[in-house]
């Protein structure tokens, strides 16, 4: 298989990762597929460190995450390859991503003029949609749903070029949902590809300069300041239990966090959810985002 990247990472994998652009150089990650029997606990979601590796049970797959170099997959027969996929490009790459001295943050980004910009939110908080509004109008978008953030300035790196969205999403932005591929078939989630000629180029990671919590309501931009701001970044890291298995537990998650509420600065941002309303608050971002 031709080698691709994702969050600063060249991977050599033998399962094809057609969502990912593709990868020049030495790899960083190597992954690897093994038949295996069925789990005992099909269902079962564990997580849990043995050693260097960090072994998980997702979805009645087996993966083993070793050192931040290396995923292997043990998977049983009959299991399509879109399911495995969500999970290595999930919760698996969030654990890549924090052996490797990175926080993984529930958000996606938005190149600013010499930085980047992060939304974070619960899952449902319209990050995604808000995403894809973006780069409806020419934004550069990073990453979305894990935002692998390097403590180093703190920086951005160029995730998946993609975003997800709902069926209800992907109608109210016009989009046929036969242009698209689902995430996983049959649960009513799509891949919207993002630009490939900005996915394809490796850029150098982007300066972190501003973090916007995502909320519902009249359109308005508050920034936020102190403890406040501290706890808005703790509560959107990515897969705190999978994190917290690394680096001395929680006190590392905790202290890259509050790093981020001192670096960058951290606003709340409400919109409503109204489709036909979603103009002026795009609009009102926009202008936010401009002043650099």
């Amino acid at each position: 298989m031709p080698l691709t990247r994702a969050f600063g990472l060249v991977i050599d994998s033998d399962l094809a990762l057609p969502e990912l652009p593709p990868g020049e150089g030495q790899p960083d990650v190597v992954v690897r597929t093994k038949r295996a029997s069925a789990l005992a606990r099909p269902d079962f979601y564990n997580v849990a460190r043995e050693g260097d590796t960090l072994v998980a049970e997702l979805d009645g797959i087996r993966f083993e995450v070793e050192g931040g170099e290396a995923v292997t997959i043990h998977a049983p027969p009959g299991r399509a390859g879109d399911e495995i996929r969500a999970w290595l490009l999930g919760t698996v790459s969030a654990a890549l991503i924090v052996q490797r001295g990175r926080l993984p943050l529930h958000a996606n980004a938005v190149a600013l003029d010499g930085g980047a910009a992060a939304f974070v939110g619960p899952s449902g908080a319209g990050k995604s949609t808000l995403a894809a509004m973006l780069a409806a109008r020419g934004h550069d978008i990073l990453c979305d749903d894990i935002c692998a953030i390097d403590p180093a300035g703190p920086a951005v790196h160029r995730g998946i070029p993609r975003v997800k969205l709902w069926d209800a999403a992907v109608d109210a932005l016009g989009v046929d949902r036969g242009t698209l591929e689902p995430v996983v078939a049959g649960e009513g989630k799509w891949q919207m590809p993002l630009a490939k000629g900005e996915a394809m180029r490796p850029p150098p990671p982007l300066q972190l300069k501003r973090i916007y919590l995502l909320e519902v309501g009249e359109a308005r931009i508050e920034k936020v300041t102190g403890a406040e701001a501290a706890r808005l970044v703790l509560d959107n890291a990515y897969r705190w239990e999978v994190a917290n298995q690394w680096h001395g537990g929680d006190a590392w998650i905790f202290e890259r966090c509050l790093d981020l509420a001192r670096q960058a600065d951290v606003y709340r941002f409400a919109r409503p959810l109204d489709f036909a309303r979603s103009g002026e608050a795009l609009d009102l971002l926009e202008a936010h985002l401009a002043r650099g």
